[in-house]
């Protein structure tokens, strides 16, 4: 050995040299699920939220508001889950703390009208295999003294509800987390984890509420609805349009025939044209092979699609509502 070059350090006894650990798909899979506390109102509960988390593998917390991450009693309660506070993220609102949720479920004490409703030990399966296929998976916790809202219920695919007493069904916060948390980690132990990417592009919570948006104009533009119907059918399309995770392929039909019927019924109006661009920060599962020109999580263009099979796309300039990758 050159007398200038330096000696590695030897081991101490007794003491093993650190190797290279290949990456864990569990963990993989575990940080594609995160938890979101709609509006909490007491420190302590995050801090024992972030505590359950860390017991079983989830790294990912998101507040909508609720008490500062800073608190002392969050920090107490947070005991040996420092980095589960110090990677999480509050947001101002409910819509931005889902934008890039593929998957997303909600909480509550009692089954909801029109909602599919599972136990806790029969939803875990799920949210594994969702996340393993490569989605970004959302729980919906709500608040202490009211949960969700009706309105924040819609969003989810479906909802957890755990069995307990009838006279007094109600979980404290951080214990629902905890329940939900220990049956996602047994789900994952007890299935085979290969963090697969297989499923194709998949449209999030923010490019969905555009769908929906579309599908509703160009149903009232046709005159199917009015101004007393336009909130049921709007229900309607939320509870078709999150009943599971759509891909873009599929969106790419949808988007389609929301146009199309939107030019038909008022040509100087087709509707929105999804941006070929959208902002770096928005990622889905994968990028398209066949369409290298498109930023990885834009739905395909409606137009492509007929132009693809030979018919002609409408002369009209694109407006209507604005993308959620546009300024006002």
């Amino acid at each position: 050995m050159d007398p200038d070059e330096t000696r590695p350090p030897r081991p101490r006894s007794g003491v093993q040299i650190k190797k290279e650990v290949p990456s864990d798909p569990l963990k993989t899979v575990l940080s594609r699920i995160r938890v979101i506390l709609v509006e909490p109102q007491g420190p302590r509960n995050v801090g024992s939220t972030a505590r359950a988390m860390r017991n079983f593998g989830l790294s990912r917390l998101v507040l909508v508001k609720g008490p500062s991450l800073e608190h002392p009693e969050t920090k107490e309660m947070a005991s040996g889950a420092q980095d589960v506070l110090a990677g999480a993220i509050v947001c101002d609102t409910l819509e931005e703390a889902v934008a890039d949720c593929q998957f997303l479920v909600g909480t509550t004490a009692r089954p909801r009208h029109r909602l599919e409703t599972l136990l806790p030990h029969d939803a875990a399966p799920k949210l594994i295999d969702a996340a393993s296929a490569g989605l970004e998976v959302g729980i919906l916790f709500g608040r202490e003294d009211s949960g969700l809202t009706a309105e924040e219920m819609r969003l989810c695919h479906f909802v957890i509800s755990a069995a307990t007493a009838e006279d007094y069904a109600s979980l404290n916060l951080a214990q629902a987390v905890l329940l939900i948390a220990h049956e996602i980690f047994a789900a994952s132990g007890a299935r085979t984890i290969t963090a697969t990417r297989e499923r194709g592009r998949v449209l999030d919570a923010e490019w969905r509420a555009v769908l929906i948006d579309e599908m509703l104009r160009a149903l009232e533009k046709l005159r199917v609805v009015h101004d007393r119907t336009v909130g049921p059918y709007r229900q309607s399309l939320e509870r078709v349009l999150t009943a599971g995770p759509i891909e873009t392929r599929d969106a790419r039909v949808l988007f389609a025939l929301a146009r199309h019927a939107q030019a038909v019924a008022d040509p100087s109006n087709p509707g929105t044209r999804p941006p070929r661009r959208p902002p770096a920060h928005k990622i889905l599962t994968r990028s398209s092979d066949d369409l290298p020109d498109r930023a990885p999580d834009a739905p395909p263009d409606p137009i492509e699609l007929s132009a693809s099979e030979g018919s002609s796309a409408p002369n009209a300039t694109s407006s209507g509502i604005q993308s959620p990758t546009e300024s006002p």
